[in-house]
């Protein structure tokens, strides 16, 4: 296995907040794959760079090649197949002088793939080409199945919608679902499983937009780095429709890694959800990419502040360039870049990658290579447009050596993100990034770039086989081809087959596009119903398609027997409600071959306007500023109204508020009209509240902590949009300060969102944001500062419910303080602080006892104004959750300061009794709440408050405090 020879690991990543010391022969291979000036050339010649001319009378097909560089060769092997076949046909064997091959055995409309290997004494170079004469226009690309992250669908839904009418626009067929937080890796996979199994023949995609739930599988470190061994990310498990995977066999625990996290991440043992499987067990049958930007705050320096934009933005931004890309309105020159700081290392010659693919999409002498002094190729992309980049150097999760102008492991997410490159498709390799699901990691940080970049993978372990996207075939195409590589191509040295083979970005973008037509509208005539359009700014254009559906999501069917060459045509079939497309197409000549190629569509409905984003409002504060907006096909004016009645001037698309006033609240709705007739949104409700309002902030929790069901478990919920970011603390040894006895020796925090471990860690130091911590003063108790060997993460959330567990690393009982700390900046009650994120529930289950093991948690509201709450004592009620050892009778004390202002016992004994039941407070879930238990519902005024929970009678056991806004 090569890995037994890979001793000059690629770069291995420092210890989070320590100083960086290089190995004296890692220095040494980086010092001289920087001095490589000619190592692209070398590299190149790995790859049989092949490009093909066709013609069609009489067919034929002409491929020619560069000759090796540095080594003569001994001949060279040439067979065919069609794509997708089992095997390659009969070899035809070329002398090594030979630089090209004409074959005039093929028909036009008929697509054919060549192997093209080189011989030479030291290595055989392979080159691969999908190609063809005037290969037919694919119309119908089949379904895809758009899973959308639950937490972001509202706030991005013009940006979805646009998205779907793309997709549809392109022939596919959208199956959207939204994905709710909380949703397992297994739920997932149900949901897609259960759509293929409806229409196996056309699902043929998978698009995971947002946070869908990463699936981790293997026992694997293809970069070379022991401490980097254990499960990697695997979204190939969400392609693969046969294969068995399996939790029950692989147990290992990884130790060498020097982040705490990253060893949560790569621990791989029986049942933790993680599988098995290093290489996939079934053949791959849908096409997946993923575009997440969780977890990308981007962070110029370890721990230092976040300087991207929240996720939803980056999202937001990433489907805005997706569609620009689409419709013409951004151009790349067709050509491609190679920043190659590694060389031919061993044979592997990790970016031949680059080489193979891109001389049959532009050709050998569109192929710049920038691999001189360091920088130049990301200085290069800057200024300079490219269709398609490789680059690859050592690295870290978030730097590749040699490509940009950062000197150290950190920082090139945030260089590249400000360099904004300009090119939409990446292939870049380097150690420990192809890992992706880890802050700002280097590969995600493409699709977080302002305005170019929309898709990349880790391309040379194993190699990528990208050449079928010269003849129209999808990224998502590509994926799909190299995860199932077992046989079918070279280079079968690199882990080929592995399940950490991802794609990130949109899945069926595809290189080539033609500008859509615009302006189509649509007349009612006794003949029918008459389209008409302006042209496509496209110069080849031969004609036009047009189609007909019910669904923006499609599907549709064309309507148009041969291509339309005006630019009007009539159905005599429409009928009211009808949405058509109109398609230009156009004979795309590349150096692989020719093919019929179609833009995206351009709509117009049949019939009065339909909406395809309603309005949205929300919450909003006094003095801020709101913005409805809606999408409506066909529609020529429109009028908003609020609780029915019409708000004069309010006649385009969107409606802006600013300032809002109080007087603002209510429903919000608008008429979209047409020639045909008038369209009625439905109503959204516009909550105003005042800029004092209270609001929960911080909680604590002092109490007995054991093991099993007697660990401490807060948890606590987030709401808003954007990010939430929270100090969250495990205090044991500094509570002797305070005179507390018995206390937790070595606290660890484990976070979680479900079942899914987000974090963990055993000492602040660990953290990787422990510099910020310090400048929080997050390591402060009071005047006493934490013992090493007391935890804190500084974490940023979105908005989902949450759990930290709370137990000692030795198994040790002990008093335990947990702490969840909001760290948002801003003034409590300004407009811009209520329109942060904001904590919403919070809970903790632990041992309640007397004396120094009584539970108390303590929590503070903010602002001006009163804030209801609803405040339980649970304890018998959680024998349904199958929890043993239960406080048999909690009592609830709540305290401001030393002052006990309110108490309860039994929830059934309440003066406001009907007031709980009406606020839902007699339930847990589906069960009734235990007449013992204790509930408090009241206002309170802003101010730290604390709440203990006992038992009667001084008796002792596992209990819940929750603290709800209401």
């Amino acid at each position: 296995m090569y890995l037994t020879r890979f001793v000059p690991r690629l770069r291995r990543a420092p210890p989070p907040m320590l100083p960086i010391r290089l190995p004296s022969f890692v220095v040494a291979f980086v010092s001289t794959a920087l001095a490589l000036t000619c190592v692209a050339e070398q590299t190149a010649d790995h790859a049989v760079q092949v490009t093909a001319q066709v013609q069609p009378n009489p067919a034929k097909i002409v491929l020619s090649w560069t000759p090796d560089s540095t080594n003569p060769a001994s001949g060279y092997r040439i067979s065919r197949r069609a794509p997708g076949a089992e095997g390659w046909g009969q070899e035809t064997t070329l002398p090594g002088s030979a630089t090209g091959y004409t074959d005039t055995s093929v028909q036009v409309g008929t697509p054919y793939e060549y192997q093209i290997r080189r011989e030479v004494s030291a290595y055989t170079g392979f080159g691969y080409i999908r190609t063809g004469i005037e290969i037919p226009l694919v119309e119908s690309r089949g379904k895809l199945i758009l899973l959308v992250d639950g937490t972001k669908s509202a706030a991005l839904a013009r940006e979805l919608s646009q998205l779907e009418s793309d997709l549809a626009g392109d022939g596919w067929t959208v199956l959207r679902h939204d994905i709710a937080a909380g949703t397992t890796v297994p739920d997932v996979k149900a949901i897609i499983r259960t759509d293929y199994l409806a229409d196996p023949q056309a699902v043929s995609a998978v698009f995971l937009f947002g946070h869908i739930p990463v699936p981790y599988s293997g026992l694997l470190y293809p970069d070379g780095h022991p401490e980097h061994q254990g499960a990697w990310p695997a979204d190939v498990y969400y392609g693969d429709m046969e294969g068995v995977w399996t939790d029950t066999t692989v147990n290992f625990t990884q130790t060498a890694n020097g982040e705490a996290s990253d060893r949560v991440r790569l621990t791989n043992v029986p049942g933790d959800g993680k599988f098995d499987q290093t290489y996939t067990p079934g053949t791959v049958r849908l096409q997946v990419g993923r575009v997440d930007l969780a977890n990308m705050p981007g962070r110029a320096t370890p721990g230092g502040t976040g300087t991207f934009p929240s996720e939803t933005e980056m999202l937001r931004n990433y489907l805005e360039k997706d569609h620009a890309f689409r419709h013409g309105l951004v151009t790349y020159t067709r050509r491609a870049i190679v920043g190659d700081y590694f060389g031919t290392i061993y044979g592997l010659a990790f970016a031949s990658s680059g080489f193979r693919s891109f001389a049959p999409m532009f050709g050998p002498d569109a192929i710049l290579q920038a691999s001189g002094a360091k920088g130049t190729w990301l200085s290069t992309l800057r200024t300079s447009d490219f269709l398609w980049a490789y680059g690859c150097g050592g690295g870290s999760y978030t730097y590749a050596d040699g490509l940009g102008s950062t000197w150290n492991y950190f920082g090139m997410t945030t260089e590249l993100v400000a360099a904004d490159p300009r090119a939409p498709f990446y292939l870049i390799f380097g150690s420990w990034f192809g890992d992706w699901d880890h802050e700002d990691d280097l590969m995600r940080a493409v699709l977080a770039t302002p305005t170019h970049g929309l898709a990349a993978v880790w391309s040379g372990i194993p190699h990528w086989f990208c050449h079928p996207m010269a003849m129209g075939e999808t990224f998502g195409y590509c994926a799909r081809l190299t995860q199932n590589n077992r046989s079918a191509y070279g280079l079968l040295t690199n882990y080929p087959g592995a399940v950490h083979i991802a794609l990130m970005g949109d899945p069926t973008l595809r290189m080539h596009v033609v500008a859509p037509p615009s302006a189509v509208s649509a007349t009612v005539g006794a003949g029918g119903t008459t389209l008409a359009w302006s042209a496509s700014p496209d110069s080849g254009v031969s004609g036009y398609h047009l189609y007909r559906g019910r669904d923006r999501r499609g599907p549709f069917t064309r309507v148009n027997e041969s291509l339309v060459t005006e630019l009007s045509f009539t159905d005599a079939h429409g009928t009211s409600g009808d949405i058509y497309q109109v398609r230009a197409v156009k004979l795309e000549s590349t150096t692989s071959g020719s093919y019929f190629n179609s833009s995206q569509a351009a709509y117009v409905t049949y019939g009065p306007p339909s909406f395809t984003v309603q309005p949205s409002a929300g919450t909003a504060s006094v003095g801020s500023r709101v913005t409805l907006t809606i999408e409506a096909s066909g529609a020529s004016t429109y009028q908003w109204y609020k609780d029915g009645l019409a708000i004069a001037g309010a006649t385009n698309a969107s409606l802006t508020l600013d300032p809002v006033t109080a007087g603002d609240a209510g429903a919000y709705s608008v008429v979209a009209t047409n020639s045909l007739g008038s369209t009625t949104s439905t109503a959204a409700a516009l909550t105003v509240v005042s800029t004092s309002q209270g609001r929960l902030t911080n909680l604590s929790v002092r109490g007995q902590v054991g093991t099993d069901d007697q660990t401490m478990i807060v948890g606590f919920t987030t709401d808003g949009a954007g990010t939430k970011t929270l100090l969250v603390r495990g205090t044991g040894p500094t509570l002797a300060s305070f005179g507390v006895t018995g206390w937790l020796p070595d606290p660890q925090l484990e976070l979680y969102q479900g079942t899914r471990s987000l974090q963990a860690n055993g000492s602040w130091r660990d953290d990787p944001n422990a510099i910020q911590i310090v400048a929080l003063g997050g390591t402060q108790l009071g005047a006493y500062t934490l013992t090493g060997s007391e935890s804190a993460m500084l974490v940023s959330l979105n908005s989902a419910a949450y759990t930290v567990h709370l137990r000692d690393r030795t198994g040790s009982n002990g008093v335990g303080l947990l702490e969840v700390i909001d760290e948002d900046s801003g003034t409590p009650g300004t407009p811009a602080f209520n329109a942060q994120p904001r904590l919403v529930n919070l809970s903790v289950r632990a041992v309640a006892g007397s004396g120094s093991a009584t539970l108390i948690a303590g929590f503070i509201i903010n602002g001006s104004e009163a804030k209801q709450v609803m405040i339980r004592g649970i304890g018998q009620t959680l024998s349904h959750f199958s929890v043993s050892g239960l406080l048999a009778n909690p009592k609830l004390r709540l305290f401001q300061g030393e002052t006990q202002i309110e108490e309860n016992d039994n929830w059934e004994d309440a003066p406001n009794r009907a007031q709980i039941v009406t606020a839902g407070g007699d339930r847990l879930g589906e069960f009734a709440l235990a007449a013992t238990d204790a509930v408090l519902l009241l206002s309170l005024q802003p101010g730290a408050y604390t709440v203990h929970l006992v038992g009667a009678g001084d008796s002792a056991g596992v209990g819940m405090i929750e603290v709800n806004e209401r």
